[in-house]
């Protein structure tokens, strides 16, 4: 692939909406000396911006490096992008995107490069190679995490000191009651509105009940063992609907800001969500609003409790780039203790790289020691078939709505097979334990 060589002043981030960003300090190196290196990233906004910090750290130690950020913050518009950049010999140095499937679909067409053995590979937690390799080698690096959990109201609990935060779904269930015993009629917040918030009950449980308890399930699905219609989704619907029972009456009509006002105002004292809540909380409750996330609790033991964590984008390095020491450099770069604290502090993402030490808010700081852990749960949608997790949560509103069990689930599961058959590839490249 042609590469340009030339002397750049600026760094430009292509997106929908802004251009070329501002003038570079002059450099020593010649024009002639200078690399160009192409990154594409899906990031935007302050994660956008703390991307730039660290790659500017880069260029700052190696004067002769400029790097191109090219920004498309759509996930559509950027495996498009992508997948035509590549058609055309256009393709980046290295890329940040999707992990898991999406990694090992590019490491599958042979464009991405082996990092199996890279030097910078020290700086990932062992337990997260896997979900980045395709046939026993690795093709991604792990770079952020999203989570979700149990948002507990601690101004509530405060309120009723014999209430501890819940450590398991008997513990959750004793608090709900003993909550509403004492007034607090609807304990349990859910924005039944969002299909999102709706179905964060069956996806947490499924990756940190189902998939821990047995992380073959879904393989055991695709080889027809095992179906949506069998008897431990049942219990977790069963599960659900005893939760269910400590949910406002009008929750069908909430959406996630009004969820969200009524758990800072106290009308709940819990809501199982996802981590990305987090920036909004604070948004409309401010920082002295004090709340926490949990790891899951909708296990039954102690001892077998999760953190529904997992890799949500990695850094993919481009099989083809001419320049292997400077991309090198900059995959270090990106994973330095300090490029990590710029990602949680600016950025308000959590790095997954080893020694990580900022949280992106106050509020992580229960789950400080799961993000280190071997205990973190992938989200289990990353391993489905694509199409399959939209129709899942479209089902499930339908439960809440009053559709049974059984209806649900025969549908859950008819619309599984469909994108099976529709995906073969799917089925013949996936990656088994």
């Amino acid at each position: 692939m042609k590469r340009r060589i030339a002397f750049l002043t600026a760094i430009c981030m292509a997106t929908a909406l802004t251009g070329c960003a501002s003038s570079a300090p002059e450099q020593q190196t010649t024009e002639a000396e200078k690399v160009t290196l192409q990154y594409m990233t899906l990031a935007d906004g302050k994660v956008l911006e703390a991307e730039r910090h660290i790659i500017e750290n880069y260029m700052a130690k190696n004067p002769n490096v400029v790097v191109e950020i090219t920004s498309v913050p759509a996930l559509d518009t950027f495996i498009t992008t992508l997948k035509a950049k590549f058609a055309a010999g256009e393709e980046p140095d290295l890329y940040m995107f999707q992990a898991g499937t999406r990694v090992r679909e590019f490491a599958q067409a042979g464009l991405l490069k082996d990092i199996t053995d890279e030097p910078y590979m020290a700086s990932i937690h062992e337990e997260d190679k896997s979900f980045n390799s395709l046939n026993g080698k690795v093709y991604g690096v792990p770079m952020r995490y999203e989570y979700s959990g149990l948002f507990v109201n601690r101004e509530v609990l405060a309120n009723y000191p014999e209430i501890e935060i819940p450590t398991n779904f008997q513990e959750l269930m004793a608090s709900c009651q003993t909550l509403r015993e004492k007034g607090l009629e609807n304990p349990m917040i859910l924005a039944g509105k969002s299909i999102n918030n709706v179905a964060q009950f069956d996806f947490q449980y499924l990756a940190c009940v189902i998939s821990h308890e047995n992380p073959k399930y879904y393989e055991q699905m695709l080889d027809g063992e095992l179906k949506f219609t069998d008897e431990i989704f049942q219990e977790m619907f069963d599960k659900y609907g005893q939760l269910k029972e400590y949910v406002s009456d009008d929750a069908l009509g909430v959406d996630d800001d009004e969820a969200i006002k009524r758990f800072i105002r106290g009308e709940g004292a819990f809501w199982v969500a996802h981590g990305s809540e987090i920036t909004r909380m604070r948004e409309l409750g401010g920082d002295e609003f004090d709340f926490v996330m949990v790891p899951t609790v909708l296990q039954d033991e102690d001892q077998d409790r999760t953190f529904n964590c997992g890799q949500a984008l990695a850094l993919n390095v481009v099989e083809s780039s001419e320049h292997p020491d400077e991309v090198r450099a900059l995959v270090t770069e990106f994973l330095l203790p300090e490029s990590s604290n710029i990602m949680a502090t600016e950025g308000r993402v959590m790095p997954a790289a080893v020694g990580a030490e900022e949280l992106p808010d106050a509020c992580l700081e229960p789950c400080r020691e799961w993000f280190n852990s071997d205990k973190k749960m992938a989200h289990a949608d990353l391993i489905w078939v694509p199409g399959i997790k939209d129709v899942m949560k479209e089902i499930t509103q339908k439960w809440y709505m009053g559709n049974s069990v059984e209806d649900v689930l025969n549908e859950w599961d008819s619309q599984h097979q469909r994108l099976l058959e529709a995906n073969p590839d799917f089925v013949k490249n996936f990656e088994r334990n």
